[in-house]
């Protein structure tokens, strides 16, 4: 089990990241576009190439739900993008601890 447990993780890990990063990469555009003055305001760097903490941040702060709420298509995706993020910080820590059990056991 011991040889195979990086590579069982990363199998079950890595589809999550990639749904992960593209439903945070989808409701990060749609509200681009849709809201673009809200995104100007709250958003540092939102329309510019540059990467920053904020614009994934952003959507799960409080001060994101109202506006999110306003469009169902929008708070759709945002439950989704915090639906996955919590499986993404899960299924690493249960698989930590199933190992933990397994070595344990002897």
């Amino acid at each position: 089990m011991n040889q195979f447990a990086p590579i069982a993780l990363a199998a079950i890990v890595l589809p999550f990241w990639l749904l992960l990063f593209l439903q945070g990469r989808r409701l990060y555009r749609t509200f681009l576009r849709k809201y673009p003055q809200e995104a100007r305001a709250s958003i540092p760097m939102a329309f510019t190439n540059c990467r920053h903490p904020e614009q994934l941040f952003f959507f799960l702060r409080k001060k994101s739900r109202p506006i999110l709420q306003r469009d169902p298509d929008l708070w759709r995706m945002r439950q989704r993008f915090v639906a996955l993020m919590a499986l993404f910080l899960a299924i690493p820590t249960l698989f930590i601890i199933l190992c933990l059990v397994i070595a344990s056991r002897g």
